[in-house]
């Protein structure tokens, strides 16, 4: 059963810029933010947030932003009291998260001159249409390459996303498709996005996958693995890689004993692709990351596999002047 809103959370939708009334407040979540002023003054904060992205927002958009709050603050009056760390912890926690969002924060770097906003594609659940919760980025007004290739990025996913009614026979059950853009880094040089997708289609268990965009925020190219790395020192980040997902199978797979040549998923030629395929990389002040596709090379009660590298180890490799952060 969907948990509602009550009044007085509604009334941080129906006056955006402004946080709700104290004097009306009923639920234990609304009482504890009321009860303390850092929380009041962090939801005040994040109520006005919501109301910018609002006024930046189209009428379309600010129909699903309106549904996402909604939803939002659903999830957070039921989960929250329920936590194990505590509910202000918790209040803290996910209201800090819902108003970097808002922001438009990338989650590291200086960021842009201009001003990021979230929009949302929603749909409520049924036996005959998905369960839809999108979650995308964009310049309000793009300046610039970099500015509009974000925007080109984020608006090719909601063009694939279809509302409505599918035409799926689901036994009863209600599908689920959820999708969340984030910025992992942006500087002057670099932009790295993440977009992460998730889905339960009827089966044993929902699947997911997840893309990176890497692009000059001059220009607005899609950066390749060659503006990084020479092909010598791409076969060193793959020996690395490979190192990494043995020691990490070793640790996941502790009960019985593990070895590499007899794993007939652990592949040289896959890990080199994915190593050199940009797409599957995200890079952060302190590290960079190399994401494998489900079923690459691990089953999927293993789940999924990464190799991380420190970027104090990884500038050394990396061509003179690549745009590292």
């Amino acid at each position: 059963m969907r948990i509602w809103p009550s009044l007085a959370a509604l009334a941080l939708l129906s006056v955006p810029a402004q946080a709700f009334d104290c004097t009306k407040a009923g639920t234990a979540v609304e009482k504890a933010i009321c009860a303390d002023p850092a929380l009041k003054a962090l939801d005040d904060a994040m109520a006005k947030a919501y109301g910018e992205v609002r006024g930046l927002s189209t009428a379309d958009e600010r129909k699903m932003l309106a549904m996402s709050q909604k939803r939002w603050i659903a999830e957070r009056e039921a989960n929250c009291p329920q936590s194990a760390a505590g509910l202000a912890a918790c209040l803290k926690e996910t209201t800090q998260v819902r108003r970097d969002l808002l922001d438009g924060k990338p989650l590291t770097g200086p960021g842009a001159g201009g001003r990021i906003i979230p929009f949302f594609i929603m749909q409520d659940g049924s036996e005959t249409q998905y369960e839809i919760d999108i979650t995308l980025l964009r310049f309000a007004n793009p300046q610039g390459p970099g500015e509009q290739r974000l925007n080109e990025i984020t608006g090719s996913i909601a063009d694939r996303m279809t509302l409505g009614p599918h035409r799926e026979d689901s036994m009863g059950r209600i599908y689920a498709l959820e999708e969340a853009f984030s910025i992992t880094y942006m500087g002057p040089r670099l932009v790295s996005a993440e977009d992460t997708l998730w889905m339960d289609t009827g089966g044993a268990h929902g699947n997911g996958s997840v893309q990176f965009h890497n692009f000059d925020m001059a220009t607005g190219r899609d950066y390749t693995i060659a503006d990084f790395f020479s092909e010598d020192s791409a076969g060193k980040l793959m020996d690395d890689c490979k190192q990494q997902i043995i020691a990490e199978k070793k640790a996941r797979l502790v009960d019985e004993p593990y070895d590499p040549a007899t794993d007939p998923l652990l592949k040289d030629d896959s890990i080199s692709e994915h190593v050199a395929t940009l797409s599957r990389w995200s890079f952060n002040p302190r590290e960079a990351s190399v994401s494998f596709d489900a079923y690459a090379i691990g089953s999927y009660a293993e789940g999924s596999y990464e190799c991380r590298f420190a970027m104090e180890d990884l500038k050394p490799l990396a061509l003179s002047g690549a745009p590292l952060p």
